[in-house]
């Protein structure tokens, strides 16, 4: 049986404590807007970040964004197909990885290059929670038949960059594991985090 939704972001936590993760990742963006009258503070200009302590502020609001989009996703499908005004599946599920992505790239530079310690360990800690989330979505059904239902729901309403995407998404999907049984999935995920390891201790 699939994973209920409801399920999703709290398993993304306790996978999380795991010591296994690892992530791709392409280019970077400051997932928050700083207005003139922000005060430019904390790694990367992001408010959330004066202190190790900010990157578990971060984690839980990407988490709780990631939460709002994936059930937008999946409960919307029907709204979107009879309101072209609405933002197309495809167009959702690429915020949704730009959300995570976006926190992911500034985690990874600060585990990467930051010189003290307690920065390098929290932005660690929040990787694997990331690298959880991300693996947990790539295996959501839910998520993969939204997609698939949208390229005839919304195909009047995407060019031809937007199909090709979405047909890549789907293949992403499917080779992660989407379609696997509950309990390949798990084996899939043990496969996948045993290699993980040595990105972070090798």
């Amino acid at each position: 049986m699939p994973l209920p939704l409801k399920n999703i972001f709290s398993l993304t936590s306790k996978l999380a404590k795991s010591r296994h993760a690892s992530f791709r990742f392409s280019g970077f963006k400051a997932p928050f807007v700083l207005t003139k009258e922000s005060p430019v503070v904390g790694l990367f200009g992001n408010f959330l970040l004066q202190t190790p302590k900010g990157f578990e502020l971060l984690t839980q609001a990407v988490n709780a964004r990631s939460g709002e989009l994936v059930r937008e996703i999946v409960d919307g499908i029907e709204e979107r197909a009879a309101d072209p005004k609405k933002c197309t599946t495809v167009q959702l599920i690429d915020d949704l990885s730009n959300e995570i992505c976006t926190a992911a790239d500034l985690t990874d530079c600060v585990r990467c290059m930051h010189t003290f310690p307690q920065f390098t360990e929290a932005a660690e800690k929040s990787m694997r929670f990331f690298t959880c989330l991300v693996e947990t979505l790539n295996t959501t059904p839910e998520l993969y038949f939204a997609l698939k239902r949208s390229l005839e729901t919304e195909s009047a309403r995407l060019d031809p960059v937007s199909l090709r995407t979405a047909k890549m998404l789907l293949q992403d999907f499917e080779l992660s594991g989407v379609l696997l049984s509950d309990s390949e999935v798990w084996n899939f995920f043990n496969f996948e985090f045993l290699g993980i390891f040595f990105y972070f201790y090798s």
